[in-house]
């Protein structure tokens, strides 16, 4: 994976049962790709702890094929667009989605140095949106340095 493990990250890691399991890897079989987050309580009943997992475990988890289920997703994108009736993103879908009014909140909460776990009981946002809108935000000011 070629990332530093030392540990100095905390927001990477989580520790279960006396050992580190990093976010970045699937919990069950220690793969790093198409990582997803699995409620070990669903979050309709009000679960918040979340276990990183590989799509095939995670598929596994939920009795479905997550994999087949991507490559049919995108079968049927490649077939609305040949349709005319589906045209991707547009160009300011990326600027529409961050002026959002939540978002712009979490932005601003962002900014004034809140942690995210703070900031999504403020907000009534997701972790995994502030997530998203941090990795938004960072691309931004790489770009203004480009």
């Amino acid at each position: 994976m070629g990332k530093n493990k030392n540990h100095s990250k905390r927001s990477q890691y989580v520790w279960k049962e006396d050992k580190i399991i990093s976010k970045d890897l699937c919990f069950e079989c220690g793969s790093d790709q198409d990582i997803h987050y699995h409620h070990v309580v669903p979050e309709t009943k009000g679960g918040t702890m979340t276990l990183p997992l590989c799509i095939v475990c995670h598929g596994k988890v939920h009795n479905r094929d997550f994999l087949k289920i991507k490559e049919l997703q995108k079968v049927g994108i490649e077939k609305a667009k040949k349709l005319g009736k589906y045209k991707g993103s547009t160009k300011n879908s990326s600027e529409k989605w961050i002026q959002k009014p939540k978002n712009s909140e979490v932005v601003k909460y962002l900014k004034e140095g809140y942690q995210a776990k703070e900031i999504s009981k403020i907000v009534g946002v997701h972790v995994n949106t502030i997530t998203k809108i941090k990795k938004y935000l960072s691309s931004l000011e790489k770009s203004e340095y480009l």
